[in-house]
């Protein structure tokens, strides 16, 4: 996976997606048709103004080889995969963010559409699968992941021509339960976020995700917040 800046600045997350799209139809118009028209297929996310996450094993020599690219992280997908995780808590920071749910927008950062989005995506793009449990709402399970910290804020988000995207940004701390097995799943499938993104449009510069602690997460008021923050889930069905 690589994470390279362009030489071109970008102020509509369209724009950039023909851009980066343009490239790889130059190596080859059959892969780029394909990434077009498969709405699941998704072997890159752009975060504006110029930087590109090369996800796609196949894409990456494009990339790797292109005049005015600078490099700016190279990471092999197994780094992430072989590494060894026991942190049981991380501080994510979210740009524009949602998920559709019952086709409407869902801008709130529940953990199960996040890792089951982050799942989905890594599963599509690497031969080594991730098989993490994801708990349905309301299910009695030992694995599973909680908000312990939220400082978010709701925005509208507009591409292009498309419909207007009702958003999240901010920051959240989760802290993961479960086995040796689920929190080292949970921690690889975090770290992916911040090339893959999580959520819709990220091609289009949405889901913007980045790391800002592991760890434990202090705040004055932790348990009110979880407490708000469940009680949102349970008004909103997730």
């Amino acid at each position: 996976m690589l994470k390279v800046r362009m030489p071109i600045e970008f102020d509509d997350g369209k724009a950039m997606y023909d851009a980066v799209l343009a490239i790889i139809h130059k190596q080859s118009p059959v892969l780029a048709k394909m990434i077009h028209d498969n709405r699941e297929y998704n072997p890159f996310s752009v975060e504006l103004p110029n930087m590109v996450n090369v996800l796609g094993l196949e894409i990456e020599p494009f990339f790797r080889n292109l005049n005015g690219i600078e490099i700016l992280r190279d990471v092999s997908y197994k780094d992430l995969l072989n590494k060894k995780y026991n942190n049981t808590t991380i501080f994510v920071q979210f740009h524009n963010t949602t998920f559709s749910r019952k086709g409407y927008d869902t801008p709130i950062p529940d953990p199960n559409h996040i890792l089951q989005s982050l799942k989905d995506r890594w599963n599509q793009l690497f031969p080594d699968k991730i098989d993490i449990k994801i708990p349905f709402h309301g299910e009695n399970t030992r694995e599973y992941t909680v908000i312990k910290f939220l400082n978010i804020h709701s925005a509208t988000q507009k591409i292009a021509d498309y419909r207007p995207y009702t958003v999240f940004y901010g920051k959240v701390g989760f802290k993961f339960y479960g086995d040796e097995a689920y929190v080292q799943k949970a921690n690889i499938l975090f770290r992916f976020a911040e090339f893959a993104g999580v959520g819709l449009k990220r091609q289009m510069g949405m889901g913007v995700t980045k790391i800002l602690a592991k760890g434990d997460v202090k705040t004055n008021d932790d348990r009110s917040r979880e407490r708000n923050v469940h009680a949102a889930c349970d008004a909103a069905g997730i």
